[in-house]
């Protein structure tokens, strides 16, 4: 099974998704985010040649799509644990690409971590991390939350006031 983390940056995607797999055991955490990365630093080497800025989102990357999927089914296929994956994917079409294949091999469970805009920013300034990120970060709260609440991104989860173990043990009820 995947149990699919979403939410705006710095809402706690990771947080939560890593208290889960404390009370699952046998649930594993996948970062599709470090494919981005990786994808990222070899386009910017490439651009050197090609003189080609690369996208500032990776999630723009086909490749990153492409690749997120192929590995979240490998470890379907070769672990057989259930892959908690906290990720903010807010692009319906995106989001389609990586999950409709998912959902005809196994059960997908999908949640979207909210909070106020303030909470959001309040914990996206305390990470640590480069200004630069945090400041991307706080710029896609309102477009991410806006999104978050359409039909396609349903099972929104409040952490407005919540400890992590409430919001993991709503999740757990849930599955």
């Amino acid at each position: 099974m995947v149990i699919w983390i979403n939410g705006p940056f710095g809402v706690g995607k990771t947080s939560i998704a890593t208290a889960l797999a404390k009370k699952w055991p046998r649930a594993r955490i996948f970062d599709p985010e470090k494919i981005g990365f990786w994808l990222k630093l070899e386009l910017r080497f490439k651009s050197l040649i090609t003189l080609q800025k690369p996208p500032d989102n990776f999630q723009d990357i086909p490749e990153w799509r492409k690749r997120t999927l192929e590995e979240i089914i490998l470890r379907l296929r070769t672990e057989k644990w259930p892959v908690i994956i906290p990720m903010t994917v807010v692009n319906g079409s995106y989001f389609k690409e990586i999950l409709a294949p998912l959902c005809e091999m196994t059960d997908v469970y999908h949640f979207s971590l909210m909070a106020k805009p303030s909470t959001i920013k309040k914990r996206i300034r305390e990470r640590l991390g480069r200004k630069s990120s945090k400041n991307w970060a706080i710029a896609q709260i309102d477009h991410c939350l806006a999104n978050l609440k359409k039909p396609l991104f349903a099972m929104n989860i409040d952490t407005e006031g919540r400890s992590q173990a409430q919001v993991v043990k709503e999740i757990l009820s849930l599955l």
